[in-house]
Protein backbone atom coordinates (compact mmCIF):
# COMPACT_ATOMS: atom_id res chain seq x y z
CA UNK A 1 0.00 0.00 0.00
CA UNK A 2 1.19 3.51 -0.77
CA UNK A 3 0.86 6.76 1.15
CA UNK A 4 0.74 10.25 -0.23
CA UNK A 5 2.95 12.68 1.64
CA UNK A 6 3.78 16.30 0.93
CA UNK A 7 7.21 17.89 0.85
CA UNK A 8 8.36 21.44 0.14
CA UNK A 9 10.88 21.99 -2.64
CA UNK A 10 12.36 25.05 -4.33
CA UNK A 11 11.91 25.66 -8.04
CA UNK A 12 15.66 25.19 -8.53
CA UNK A 13 15.63 21.75 -6.91
CA UNK A 14 12.45 20.83 -8.79
CA UNK A 15 14.18 21.58 -12.09
CA UNK A 16 17.21 19.51 -11.03
CA UNK A 17 14.89 16.59 -10.20
CA UNK A 18 13.07 16.90 -13.54
CA UNK A 19 16.33 16.87 -15.52
CA UNK A 20 17.95 14.02 -13.58
CA UNK A 21 14.80 11.88 -13.74
CA UNK A 22 14.75 12.30 -17.53
CA UNK A 23 18.45 11.44 -17.70
CA UNK A 24 17.92 8.25 -15.67
CA UNK A 25 14.61 7.47 -17.40
CA UNK A 26 12.73 7.13 -14.10
CA UNK A 27 9.85 9.09 -12.59
CA UNK A 28 10.50 12.18 -10.51
CA UNK A 29 8.81 10.46 -7.59
CA UNK A 30 11.15 7.47 -7.87
CA UNK A 31 14.21 9.74 -8.04
CA UNK A 32 13.17 11.67 -4.93
CA UNK A 33 12.56 8.43 -3.00
CA UNK A 34 15.96 7.08 -4.09
CA UNK A 35 17.69 10.28 -3.00
CA UNK A 36 16.01 10.22 0.41
CA UNK A 37 16.93 6.54 0.85
CA UNK A 38 20.53 7.24 -0.13
CA UNK A 39 20.74 10.04 2.43
CA UNK A 40 19.23 7.81 5.11
CA UNK A 41 21.66 4.97 4.36
CA UNK A 42 24.69 7.27 4.46
CA UNK A 43 23.66 9.06 7.68
CA UNK A 44 22.36 6.31 9.95
CA UNK A 45 24.31 7.31 13.06
CA UNK A 46 23.52 11.02 13.18
CA UNK A 47 20.91 10.86 15.92
CA UNK A 48 19.93 14.07 17.68
CA UNK A 49 18.28 14.25 21.07
CA UNK A 50 16.53 16.95 23.05
CA UNK A 51 16.17 19.41 20.18
CA UNK A 52 13.54 20.56 17.75
CA UNK A 53 13.03 19.25 14.25
CA UNK A 54 15.19 21.12 11.76
CA UNK A 55 13.50 22.45 8.62
CA UNK A 56 14.83 24.00 5.43
CA UNK A 57 16.01 27.57 5.75
CA UNK A 58 13.64 30.06 4.16
CA UNK A 59 15.04 31.84 1.15
CA UNK A 60 14.44 35.48 0.24
CA UNK A 61 15.12 34.78 -3.43
CA UNK A 62 13.24 31.50 -3.87
CA UNK A 63 9.89 30.27 -2.73
CA UNK A 64 8.94 26.74 -1.83
CA UNK A 65 6.34 24.73 -3.69
CA UNK A 66 4.46 21.72 -2.40
CA UNK A 67 5.26 18.41 -4.08
CA UNK A 68 3.44 15.15 -3.47
CA UNK A 69 5.35 11.91 -3.00
CA UNK A 70 3.79 8.46 -3.22
CA UNK A 71 5.74 6.12 -0.97
CA UNK A 72 5.12 2.66 0.44
CA UNK A 73 4.07 2.28 4.06
CA UNK A 74 7.40 0.88 5.28
CA UNK A 75 9.36 3.76 3.75
CA UNK A 76 6.82 6.21 5.19
CA UNK A 77 7.56 4.85 8.66
CA UNK A 78 11.31 5.25 8.02
CA UNK A 79 10.68 8.88 7.08
CA UNK A 80 8.81 9.33 10.36
CA UNK A 81 11.82 7.85 12.18
CA UNK A 82 14.06 10.45 10.53
CA UNK A 83 11.79 13.13 11.96
CA UNK A 84 11.73 11.56 15.42
CA UNK A 85 15.33 10.44 15.85
CA UNK A 86 17.39 12.57 13.47
CA UNK A 87 15.19 15.63 14.00
CA UNK A 88 15.13 16.49 10.29
CA UNK A 89 12.10 17.19 8.14
CA UNK A 90 11.75 14.96 5.10
CA UNK A 91 11.86 18.07 2.91
CA UNK A 92 15.23 18.98 4.42
CA UNK A 93 16.51 15.42 3.92
CA UNK A 94 15.57 15.65 0.24
CA UNK A 95 17.28 19.05 -0.11
CA UNK A 96 20.44 17.70 1.52
CA UNK A 97 20.33 14.58 -0.65
CA UNK A 98 20.05 16.69 -3.79
CA UNK A 99 23.06 18.76 -2.72
CA UNK A 100 25.15 15.74 -1.79
CA UNK A 101 24.13 12.96 -4.17
CA UNK A 102 22.34 14.23 -7.28
CA UNK A 103 25.51 14.05 -9.39
CA UNK A 104 26.38 10.52 -8.30
CA UNK A 105 23.00 8.80 -8.16
CA UNK A 106 22.51 6.08 -10.75
CA UNK A 107 19.73 3.83 -11.99
CA UNK A 108 21.03 1.12 -9.64
CA UNK A 109 20.73 3.22 -6.45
Amino acid sequence: MKKDTTINITDTYREIIIQKAKELDISQNELMVRLIKKYMNKNKGNLRRFCSIQYQTKSESEKFEKEHLWIDNVFYEKCQDVRRFHKLSVSLVLALAIKLYIDTITVDD
